[in-house]
């Protein structure tokens, strides 16, 4: 079966064939390369090496954005990076999803190269598809390169987290409320900012003082039943979780904090741990 990013179509009497979809790198109005997205669900971009694809300028964050396919759409979503990300020249308001569809250009930071979305040649057969998009590694010149580098999310990562439920979250009740949650989505954001503000530990801190911390507001504070567990949420897979969720917790490194996440159970703040 194809992966989840290549939509099926028909070719008139011909074979039926997917497509594959691809970031076309565009500086000074020519493509100067060609990245493959249509193999995998989810890309983290930043400026660390061992991020899916790696934006190798001054102004790009070491985390900076995330590009998932979702409910047959792609999504971009800023990971709160120092000087934005773009879409078609609009700023994107940091962790919140926001789709995009095939001719949408990228921009991260102060960087000129675009990133447009576009689908790869129509009347790809399954026996191209089997060899996998074009995915050498190359790094093209932009000052000291904006170099671009696509390598596998983990298969699994170990997260804690705190969720503060609203309203119109999917199922609006929790153990600490069970007759029914009261608090508006803007009130669940503004708790989760109060708690964020709270695990900003002075630097030089361990990462087990900021595990112990955040379980202890985990447990007085969060919404989900892991609450009992200092939120933990033990090993997980990507497709296990909500994709919201999973596009985050799978985009930290160990020991990272992420900042607000907005899934369909409400707010939260997670923390990779393993």
């Amino acid at each position: 079966a194809p992966p989840a990013a290549l939509r099926r179509v028909e070719l008139g009497t011909s074979a039926t064939a997917y497509m594959v979809y691809e970031l076309a790198v565009v500086k000074d109005g020519a493509v100067v390369e060609q990245i493959g997205i249509g193999d995998a669900g989810s890309f983290l971009l930043g400026r660390n090496a061992d991020a899916s694809i790696v934006l190798d300028h001054p102004s790009a964050s070491r985390v900076h954005a995330i590009i998932a396919w979702e409910d047959g759409d792609w999504h971009v979503m800023d990971k709160g990076s120092a000087h934005g990300t773009f879409i078609n020249g609009a700023l994107l308001d940091p962790h919140l999803r926001t789709p995009i569809i095939e001719g949408d250009a990228l921009t991260f930071g102060a960087s000129t190269r675009q990133y447009v979305l576009r689908r790869r040649e129509a009347g790809i057969t399954a026996q191209a598809l089997a060899s996998g998009p074009n995915t050498g590694k190359k790094r093209a010149g932009e000052g000291q390169g904006e170099g671009q580098q696509k390598r596998r999310m983990p298969s699994k990562v170990t997260c804690s987290h705190i969720l503060a439920k609203h309203t119109n979250s999917r199922n609006p009740k929790s153990w600490r409320e069970p007759d029914g949650i009261t608090r508006s989505k803007a009130e669940a954001v503004a708790k989760i900012k109060r708690l964020r503000a709270r695990l900003e530990l002075p630097e030089g801190s361990t990462e087990a003082q900021l595990c112990a911390l955040f379980s202890s507001i985990a447990k007085n504070e969060s919404d989900c039943g892991s609450a009992k567990n200092g939120g933990d949420l033990g090993p997980f897979e990507f497709a296990q979780m909500q994709p919201a969720f999973s596009e985050v917790a799978f985009s930290l490194q160990v020991g990272e904090l992420s900042g607000l996440c907005d899934s369909d159970s409400g707010i939260h703040l997670i923390l990779r741990t393993s």
